[in-house]
Parts: C-alpha cells; sequence; structure tokens
C-alpha cells in the first residue's frame, strides 16, 4: 500500500512488519536496550467516567504523550467551515450559479422574443405551420444549450484539473494525507443538465405559443409605427 496511518510516504518509506516478531529480533540483538513500540493505538470502547479516568491515568505518566481522537473530533466540529462542510458550501454555490444561468437564459428568451415577434409574425402571415414555427425556436434554443452545454462542462473539468493540485495543501504547505481524490459527481451533473432540460422545453414552448399568438396586423402595425 502507499499509504498507512500517521506515515507519511512523500519523506521516507516504511514497513508493514509483525511488531513482536521484530522486537524479538532487535531485544536479541541488543542486550544493552530494551526496545518497545513507540506508538500505541487504543480502542478501549469506553465512555464516560470510565473513559475520562483512563485518558487522566494515561496523562499522568511521564514521557507518554496522549492525543485524544474524539477531543480532535469536537475541536475540528466546531470550525464552521468544517462543520458546514465543503460538500455543502459547493452545493450552495453550484445551485447559485445554475439558478443565474437559468434566470439569464431565460431573460435573453424574453428579450430574443420581444425584438422578433414581428419577424415570426411575417413567417405565419407567409405560411409557416405551427410545426414549422416550433421546429425554427427548438433548433435556436438547441444550438444555445447545447454549445454553452459543451464548452461550460468542458471548462469546468480544465479548471478542476488545473486547481485541484493546489487545493491539496494544508496550512503548513505540506501535502494532504490521504490526497485528494477527483472524482465526478454524476448525479448532480445529470440533475443539472435535466434542470435544464426542463426550463429549455419550457421556454421553447412558451416563445413558440407567443410567436403563434401574434398576429400578422398587429406585426404590420408595429412596423408602421
Amino acid at each position: 500500500a502507499d499509504f498507512f496511518p500517521t506515515l507519511t510516504p512523500f519523506k521516507d518509506g516504511f514497513f508493514v512488519l509483525s511488531l513482536p516478531g521484530v522486537l524479538e529480533r532487535v531485544n536479541t540483538a541488543d542486550t544493552v536496550t530494551e526496545w518497545g513500540p513507540n506508538e500505541v493505538w487504543l480502542q478501549t470502547g469506553l465512555d464516560g467516567p470510565r473513559r475520562d479516568a483512563l485518558l487522566a491515568n494515561l496523562k499522568s505518566q511521564n514521557g507518554i504523550t496522549v492525543i485524544d481522537r474524539q477531543a480532535l473530533e469536537t475541536t475540528y466540529r466546531s470550525d464552521p467551515l468544517i462543520a458546514a462542510g465543503w460538500r455543502g458550501i459547493l452545493a450552495m454555490a453550484f445551485g447559485a450559479v445554475v439558478f443565474v444561468t437559468l434566470l439569464g437564459f431565460a431573460i435573453y428568451s424574453y428579450v430574443q422574443a420581444q425584438r422578433r415577434r414581428a419577424q415570426f409574425a411575417l413567417l405565419r402571415g407567409m405560411g409557416l405551420s405551427t410545426p414549422g414555427l416550433v421546429g425554427i425556436v427548438a433548433l435556436e434554443q438547441t444550438v444555445i444549450i447545447v454549445v454553452g452545454l459543451g464548452l461550460g462542462s468542458w471548462m469546468g473539468y480544465q479548471l478542476t484539473s488545473l486547481l485541484m493540485p493546489f487545493l491539496g495543501l494544508t496550512e503548513e504547505g505540506t501535502k494532504v494525507l490521504p490526497p485528494y481524490a477527483a472524482s465526478i459527481n454524476w448525479p448532480a451533473i445529470i440533475a443539472t443538465y435535466a434542470v435544464i432540460a426542463g426550463v429549455y422545453l419550457v421556454t421553447t414552448l412558451a416563445l413558440a405559443g407567443f410567436f403563434a399568438r401574434f398576429a400578422i396586423q398587429r406585426a404590420l402595425r408595429f412596423g408602421e409605427m
């Protein structure tokens, strides 16, 4: 394995061996000093006063440093960023970006509809059928959506690949253990694409209905004005 608890493979290598056998060999070769483990992990299964008493007893021993994992977890969870979780923060930011994107798309579609209503009314007066009108609107919106999603997905992947190595560092500038493993959250991406597809469908039908109801007479009057 490349990683092992409490060891940093970026600095020195390590072996995973049987401790009793190693201590037996070392103490047999060194008759002056009795060697023993310098780090011990304890899973006591205790809680409440019994656990506190054990911790107090261990901390009272000279030459022993006690690290309480439960206390460390409590300290870390008091940090608002850790308590909220990077996933939660990123999910909120991602949702805000999606909302603003869809809002911009809807506003763009509305402005385009107001600017081009006379054109589509004239096309309707020249004999353009309703399916043809829906097809033209759908084609325009499809090009915008497909190109936007394609470029956005590609840029997002490239930015992730570029920035992830710089995020895998601690406050002291050392590498995080275990290191970050970039993965694609396909359920979130599929859900986002589904929402965008739904907005696209509703917008396309709304535009087609708006253009279909706009009379040629009104378009001509607007042109005269």
